[in-house]
């Protein structure tokens, strides 16, 4: 395998995947060219004509969305070590046949041991992201069919605007979405609601243009409407609820004694942590 040494002594393979790779010339040495990533012009014709992109089953939406061999499949992490929905999309895809996909995860879990199956037989070609517990012991033996490539946060953000890594199909689990497939958990049986963790993350995407962040970085910004909403509202406002409803069972049967005072909890704490 060819390859040449970076800035930092190391040797870097010249290709990985059959892509081509820069090694590393020093710090502000490499220059981009190009432009940012941007995603494909859409028509009317391209959605039913009653707008409803609603489906009864995940294989039916893969279906619709030309779901094929050698695609790059993106799943996020935020059930962690509760994820069975990426699981379920990969048995679903072997189901349909497909080969060689390219799993690109924000990170990867204990949960996804059964994955290896997928990466043994051949359904998925290679990872590129974090690779943990079983999963990552695999990679590590050198036993998944291509090269798994390591992508932090930051460096999955940087490698999507660099074309570097192109997206085919995402798929994220929501509790609620409208008919035309936003994820905004106002509409259905399980509408949720506008919850703290979705106030913090308009906060992190702005974090994440870079002549943005070189402004916010290391300030009040971080601090403020970044964590404080995303821990104090997201996480606290999970615990009240679960307190709520745990309530009556574990006291077999009483109530609470205000469901105004609750609301009123509501409303109060979630107004005091968007002042401060």
């Amino acid at each position: 395998m060819d390859g040449k040494i970076n800035a930092l002594g190391r040797w870097i393979p010249e290709q990985i995947n059959g892509q081509p790779v820069i090694p590393f010339p020093g710090i502000g040495k490499y220059i981009p060219e190009g432009r940012k990533a941007a995603p494909q012009i859409v028509s009317c014709a391209n959605y039913p004509k009653d707008g409803n992109k609603v489906v009864n089953s995940l294989r039916k939406a893969l279906e619709l969305a030309g779901i094929r061999d050698g695609m790059t499949i993106s799943t996020h992490h935020h059930f962690r070590n509760g994820d069975k929905l990426t699981n379920k999309l990969f048995d679903t895809m072997a189901e349909m046949g497909v080969k060689d996909l390219i799993w690109f995860p924000s990170a990867s879990f204990p949960c996804h041991e059964p994955i290896i199956e997928h990466l043994k037989s051949g359904v998925i070609h290679h990872i590129e992201g974090s690779m943990n517990g079983a999963l990552g012991r695999f990679c590590t033996m050198g036993e998944m069919k291509g090269q798994g490539v390591l992508r932090s946060h930051g460096g999955r953000y940087r490698a999507v605007q660099d074309s570097d890594v192109h997206i085919d199909i995402a798929v994220i689990a929501a509790p609620a979405a409208d008919p035309f497939g936003n994820a905004n958990a106002l509409y259905g049986k399980s509408a949720c609601g506008l919850l703290g963790f979705a106030l913090a993350v308009p906060a992190g995407i702005m974090q994440a243009d870079v002549g943005l962040n070189r402004i916010l970085h290391n300030t009040q910004w971080i601090v403020g409407p970044h964590v404080h909403v995303a821990i104090l509202v997201g996480l606290t406002m999970t615990l009240y609820s679960v307190i709520y409803i745990l309530f009556p069972i574990l006291t077999n049967g009483a109530k609470v004694y205000s469901q105004k005072l609750v609301n009123l909890h509501f409303y109060k704490w979630v107004g005091f942590n968007k002042i401060i």
